[in-house]
């Protein structure tokens, strides 16, 4: 399965993906000097692939201005279309609009009009510094990488968290990722943060982008989130924006471990247009409804999700297992559940997806099926979401599916608990 859990035998693709964003901040600290390097999801490694950005200007910026009781947005980007889709989901203010609006604001005010003719060399300079405005943007706001938890809503990112508690406050600052905001957090004291990981982060430079009408687009792998600014004529830069780094396409390939035969497959390392962002923030809203139990809006989202764009595994996969949960509902949902791991094999042939599958199979009671998938996922080298093949082969020995207990059930929180809570 494309799936994280604590047990190692549940969730969701989208969740398992932020849960790796997660896993990188926890990589050790390998080098008292972190702007020199990039922190890779191995943990004991750390790949030299240029400079982290660092910010020039230190100093914190002015806090975000409260809007008017009724405000109106200032901008109609994707980011502000995100926030409309996660209303009902989570609480969405006007604050949220506002602050979007003026993160874009001060983007405008320094930043230029990419010209479009100009030689790659010159474009790949101009694009670097104009990411790297971004990013010192975001750090002088105060947004900083999650110390635990996951960030699963653009709306959760934006929206402020105070870390009036110490040991919270002690895991943001320790965070490998926020080695290079160290001095952006001792400024800001307990708060006001902005706790963003990889998708949250990239939706903001996607927004600024489209303001300035820059050609920067969402790039996904397994396990990640990433921005990549399109020079014309199959040129490129990639942008980490964790790290405030440029990179190429070999540092994903390399540091993720992804097999030459899964490249380009799944919409692995292909920039999202704008049908391709909404499914994937699509499938995170519905994870996102899953947590709260309400399997029809879970439902309407993973649908809406695949309507939107059906060549990438997450909705597919995630839907499949959605139905193996609800199999004891009756044979449609069985039925149900091996059509869309079916689909998600076809679309990226994992072995966690063809873990998903024989999960499948099993709720089917469909055992021969559902080991000879078992086998074949196994088979498969790649299973980026870690899946638990070989506890499922011992259930299924057994005559026994999958467990789903854990579904449904929202991983650890990034927020400190309220003071008197």
């Amino acid at each position: 399965m494309f799936i994280f859990n604590v047990n190692s035998t549940y969730a969701i693709s989208i969740l398992r993906m932020l849960w790796i964003c997660l896993f990188l901040a926890t990589a050790p600290v390998v080098n008292a000097q972190p702007d020199q390097q990039a922190f890779t999801n191995k943990g004991a490694t750390t790949i030299l692939a240029g400079q982290m950005n660092t910010c020039p200007n230190g100093r914190p910026a002015e806090p975000f201005k409260a809007p008017s009781l009724n405000y109106q947005r200032k901008y109609h980007t994707i980011a502000h279309q995100f926030l409309d889709d996660e209303s009902g989901v989570n609480t969405i203010t006007g604050d949220m609009y506002a602050t979007l609006d003026t993160l874009i604001d001060e983007a405008v005010a320094i930043l230029q009009p990419f010209p479009r003719n100009l030689p790659v060399d010159q474009a790949r300079k101009f694009a670097g510094h104009a990411l790297n405005q971004i990013d010192c943007i975001l750090l002088r706001h105060g947004f900083v990488y999650p110390g635990r938890g996951t960030v699963q809503l653009l709306s959760d990112g934006l929206e402020p968290t105070l870390y009036q508690n110490f040991r919270y406050l002690n895991e943001v600052y320790r965070q490998p990722h926020n080695l290079r905001r160290r001095a952006f957090v001792n400024a800001h004291g307990f708060g006001p943060f902005y706790v963003v990981d990889c998708d949250i982060a990239a939706y903001l430079y996607i927004a600024i982008a489209q303001a300035l009408n820059y050609p920067v687009y969402l790039i996904d792998i397994p396990n990640h989130i990433f921005v990549r600014w399109e020079l014309g004529a199959g040129q490129f830069i990639n942008y980490e924006t964790m790290d405030g780094l440029v990179t190429d396409d070999q540092y994903y390939q390399s540091n993720w471990q992804i097999p030459d035969a899964f490249l380009n497959r799944g919409g692995i390392l292909r920039s999202m247009n704008t049908a391709e962002a909404t499914a994937y923030h699509d499938a995170s809203i519905a994870e996102a409804w899953s947590w709260q139990h309400n399997d029809q809006q879970t439902l309407d989202f993973y649908l809406r999700s695949i309507e939107w764009d059906a060549t990438r595994p997450f909705a597919l996969n995630n839907l499949a297992w959605f139905y193996v949960v609800k199999s004891e509902a009756g044979v449609d949902n069985r039925l149900k559940a091996l059509k869309y791991a079916k689909l998600a094999t076809e679309v990226f042939p994992s072995g966690d997806n063809f873990d998903t599958l024989a999960c499948a199979y099993a709720e089917a009671k469909d055992f021969k099926a559902a080991l000879k998938m078992l086998n074949y996922a196994a088979s498969r080298g790649y299973a980026p979401f870690d899946s638990d093949i070989q506890e499922h082969l011992k259930r299924f020995k057994q005559k026994r599916g999958c467990d789903v207990s854990e579904f449904g059930r929202e991983l650890k929180p990034f927020r400190p608990p309220k003071i008197g809570d």
